[in-house]
């Protein structure tokens, strides 16, 4: 998502209109997104002191087999904030 929440480019299945490492940085946007929704509903994102799970899912085309490249942008984020 952008910042004004609308859908953000490039649009399509990771593997044919986008590539892994575009949707990687797009799994970035969706961590950014749900933090600005935590800060929303809790305040202050010091009072998140730890993350237990990230599920995610995402669109590829028929036989790509690297999601893990792309989840990782998320996961990435969050490491890169709260640490191991």
């Amino acid at each position: 998502c952008n910042r004004d929440g609308t859908l953000a480019n490039p649009l399509g299945k990771v593997g044919a209109e986008v590539s892994p490492e575009e949707g990687y940085a797009s799994a970035r946007l969706v961590a950014l997104a749900h933090l600005a929704s935590l800060k929303r509903a809790v305040g202050d994102l010091d009072r998140v002191t730890a993350w237990l799970r990230v599920f995610a899912m995402v669109n590829v085309a028929p036989g790509f087999n690297e999601t893990p490249l792309v989840t990782n942008g998320y996961s990435d984020l969050i490491l890169e904030l709260y640490g191991p």
